[in-house]
């Protein structure tokens, strides 16, 4: 594969990043005012309605708290890939060109856009990306009717 391809790669895998600190920031910012607000607030003499609104703060900043911790494994899985190696078969970290479109393997995550490409990012325990892995160019595999051929690899 050519030098632009590489630098799609890399450019895919920045925008992947970038996006995932942006929900992390914004994660962190909302959990905060959550910790402030629950620290703020007195004791109400409605009782049973201070109960409940305080257990309901309670289940949003363990709702929050869970997606951060979701977040933040993505990040650490998304800093394993070593962006400028090259693979002979569909791993990890890849970047995989079929008849059908390309292919991040990475985690899940939005298609990207880069000079009118559009890049699938998928993770290898998807059923496309677990399909693909292992296998070379020139590869052919079926998915949901359609026949696809594996022509390169990042």
């Amino acid at each position: 594969m050519s030098n632009k391809v590489k630098t799609k790669k890399s450019q895919i895998h920045l925008i992947i990043q970038q996006e995932l600190e942006k929900k992390i920031d914004t994660l962190q910012s909302e959990y905060k005012l959550y910790m402030e607000s629950a620290a703020n607030e007195t004791k109400s003499t409605a009782g049973d309605k201070h109960d409940v609104s305080k257990s309901m703060m309670q289940l949003e900043q363990e709702k929050l708290s869970a997606q951060l911790n979701q977040l933040k494994d993505q990040k650490k899985v998304l800093s394993q890939i070593e962006v400028s190696k090259d693979y002979q078969k569909v791993r990890f970290g890849s970047l995989v060109e079929t008849n059908h479109g390309n292919f991040y393997i990475s985690i899940s995550s939005r298609p990207i856009e880069i000079n009118d490409e559009i890049f699938q990012i998928i993770s290898l325990i998807s059923p496309i990306g677990r399909m693909m892995q292992n296998m070379e160019p020139g590869s052919r595999f079926e998915f949901m009717g359609k026949s696809y051929q594996i022509t390169g690899i990042q």
